[in-house]
C-alpha cells in the first residue's frame, strides 16, 4: 500500500503513462493480417546474406543465412558459408552452435567436425575438441592435421 505522502506521485505518474497510451493511435490499431516477411523467399535471404557479408555486413550477413536456412535453403550450402561469416566477425560460439545440429544430424561430416573442433580448441574448450578429433579420426584414419592438434591438445590439456 502506497503511503500518504507517496500516493499522489504514483497516481500522477499512473495518469501520465494512462494519457500517453491513450493518445497513440498505434495501440488501438489491430496487428496486420499479413505479415510482409510472409513473401520473401529462402534463396532472397540467402543471396542478401552473401551480398550483406561482402559488403562488410558480418552480423546481419549472419542472421539473413540463419534465416534462410529456417525458410528451407540447403543446410548443407548455407552452412559452409554461415561459419565463415561468424568467424570472420569473430563469433566463435555462435559458429559451433550453427554446426553442432548439422553435425548432430550427419556425424559422417567429418570436415565440417574437424573445423569445429579447431574452433574448441582456440576456445579453450579442450574436452569437446578432443572428442571432436577423435570422431574425425574414426572416420578419417589418415588426416594428418587432426593427428597433429590431437596430439597437441593431449599433450597440452590432459598431460598425455
Amino acid at each position: 500500500m502506497l503511503s500518504a505522502t507517496r500516493r499522489p506521485a504514483a497516481v500522477l505518474l499512473l495518469g501520465v503513462w494512462l494519457a500517453a497510451c491513450a493518445g497513440s493511435r498505434d495501440s488501438l490499431r489491430p496487428p496486420p493480417d499479413h505479415d510482409p516477411m510472409n513473401d520473401v523467399q529462402a534463396r532472397q535471404l540467402f543471396d542478401q546474406g552473401i551480398a550483406l557479408a561482402r559488403s562488410g555486413d558480418l552480423v546481419r550477413a549472419e542472421q539473413y543465412l540463419a534465416s534462410s536456412t529456417t525458410r528451407g535453403m540447403p543446410e548443407a550450402q548455407v552452412l559452409p558459408l554461415l561459419l565463415e561469416v561468424c568467424i570472420a566477425a569473430s563469433r566463435f560460439r555462435a559458429a559451433v552452435s550453427y554446426a553442432e545440429p548439422y553435425l548432430q544430424r550427419h556425424p559422417q561430416a567429418w570436415r565440417l567436425r574437424f573445423v569445429v573442433a579447431t574452433i574448441r580448441v582456440g576456445l579453450s574448450d579442450s574436452m569437446a575438441a578432443r572428442r571432436d578429433l577423435e570422431e574425425v579420426l574414426r572416420a578419417k584414419e589418415d588426416h594428418a592435421e587432426a593427428h597433429f592438434v590431437l596430439a597437441t591438445i593431449l599433450r597440452e590439456h590432459f598431460n598425455d
